[in-house]
């Protein structure tokens, strides 16, 4: 059970290893790609996590892929603690940094299509997206047999 009681914040070094353990549990289950403890260090300033009784509960990032769009990416949330808001509460804190930097555009590449359209989102296409993202897309191991779904929020 979560406590009453946690905290949403920037990541530190200190939680690495419980966010490669919580994006690997889902990775093994097909969820969501792997991500090595070495790109979550080189990473670390993107992400966002939420703690509670001494543990990690959830963890999501915002990285910039230019000066017209970011991604919201490893969002992961503690199995014992899903559909409590907190996946929710992740993707506002990277939106409220995302309009702070002054990024027009976020976007998420995701199978759960359904949570990010509660959110305002609404699906699009790689082609529709800038070339940035395609970037990305040319070095994923799934890109010949991509099952995500790309969801697209303007940021007012």
């Amino acid at each position: 059970m979560i406590a009453t009681t946690q905290e949403l914040r920037k990541a530190k070094v200190s939680d690495v290893p419980e966010i490669f353990q919580l994006i690997a549990y889902w990775a093994e289950q097909g969820r969501m790609l792997v991500r090595s403890q070495r790109h979550l260090y080189e990473n670390l300033r993107d992400f966002y996590v939420v703690r509670g009784e001494n543990r990690l509960w959830a963890v999501g990032a915002l990285h910039v892929l230019s000066g017209e769009i970011g991604e919201i990416r490893g969002l992961a949330v503690h199995p014992e603690v899903k559909s409590r808001g907190l996946g929710s509460s992740l993707v506002a804190a990277c939106e409220s940094e995302a309009r702070e930097l002054g990024l027009p555009r976020v976007f998420a590449w995701t199978l759960e299509a359904g949570f990010f359209a509660r959110l305002g989102y609404r699906e699009t296409t790689r082609a529709q997206l800038p070339e940035a993202v395609s970037d990305e897309c040319g070095v994923c191991p799934f890109q010949a047999r991509c099952i995500e779904i790309a969801m697209l929020k303007e940021l007012k």
